[in-house]
């Protein structure tokens, strides 16, 4: 199987302390279930940026649903 590796990248004003996971249809991005989404990290340099620490590892042509 053919994999390819994302990294995303946000722009997002949270109030302090808050945080951000990315959650999508796949168990790659938690499979809806915001336990288990990709969590976002961000820093004093590059804030209100989020992104995700590594690359998320999904199998090439998969599709999302509607």
């Amino acid at each position: 199987m053919t994999y390819c590796h994302i990294q995303f990248r946000f722009k997002f004003h949270t109030e302090f302390s808050e945080s951000l996971r990315l959650l999508g249809n796949i168990d790659q991005l938690g499979a809806w279930k915001p336990t288990f989404g990709v969590i976002l990290t961000t820093n004093p340099e590059s804030y209100p940026h989020w992104e995700t620490e590594v690359p998320i590892k999904v199998p090439q042509g998969i599709k999302g649903s509607q």
